[in-house]
């Protein structure tokens, strides 16, 4: 798994790599579906840098994160963000969570509540049930997520933008149609090279057309994400969490255990 990682805990010793305890509070931005890490939380990396530890992962099939072992749920996409924070030394952190995100930390949050302090969650639900999803399809007129988070057409990419975005301002289609080509690795040195006149790109910059690929490559992968990510709704998950709770009243905060 990819984690972006604050500069200062990176040292090293005996000439390897070492990763030390953050001596800031943690903070651990998950992304949204259509994006990875990095791509999603930028700007919000900048913001809170100075006064944070920001840990940026790429959930599996994001970005730079793959594995070659078949599960695909959201507790999955859990068991490898906590793991790889293990790794970095991190042993409390503040979770935020934007949309699939939002799913995965709802899981971290219960699985591992020694890790996951307090959680943001935002845009998302805390798990994606059978009545959720053919609500949204009917909605939506979708027959699966993989409709609208996947998209083959310029149609599909229009779609899925305006579905995400509070206000989508008006864009031309050729800038839709560009970007789709450009997401896909088999057609990106023949379209996306091609008109730069380059063998190859190498030099990959946030907002490039290389790094828009990321929203769409692994697809089939992805494609599963998505099918295991609905579940019946007798199986959601039990929304009891053992981490304390602030109970604001007059003014003053106060914490109760569940």
């Amino acid at each position: 798994m990819n984690i972006w990682v604050p500069k200062e805990i990176v040292t090293k010793k005996d000439g390897n790599i070492v990763y030390i305890p953050p001596t800031k509070p943690a903070v651990v931005l998950l992304h949204a579906f259509a994006m990875d890490g990095i791509l999603t939380w930028f700007l919000q990396v900048l913001a809170l840098s100075r006064e944070y530890s920001v840990y940026v992962p790429d959930l599996l099939f994001f970005g730079g994160s793959i594995t070659n072992r078949n599960e695909r749920s959201a507790s999955f996409q859990a068991e490898f963000v906590a793991k790889g924070l293990g790794k970095l030394q991190v042993e409390k952190l503040t979770l935020v969570g934007l949309s699939y995100g939002g799913m995965v930390g709802f899981k971290m949050a219960k699985l591992y509540p020694d890790l996951v302090k307090s959680f943001v969650a935002s845009a998302t639900v805390i798990e994606l049930t059978e009545s959720i999803s053919v609500d949204a399809y009917k909605r939506l007129g979708l027959s699966t997520w993989s409709d609208l988070l996947m998209p083959t057409t310029v149609e599909g990419l229009e779609m899925m933008f305006s579905v995400g975005l509070h206000k989508l301002p008006w864009i031309p289609k050729f800038i839709y149609r560009d970007f789709l080509e450009c997401s896909f690795p088999h057609e990106l040195e023949l379209s996306c090279n091609k008109r730069n006149n380059k063998k190859q790109v190498r030099d990959v910059q946030i907002g490039s057309p290389l790094q828009f690929q990321v929203m769409f490559n692994n697809r089939k992968e992805r494609n599963e994400l998505l099918e295991e990510l609905v579940v019946p709704d007798e199986e959601a998950m039990d929304t009891n969490y053992s981490q304390a709770i602030p109970k604001i009243n007059l003014g003053t905060v106060t914490e109760i255990s569940r």
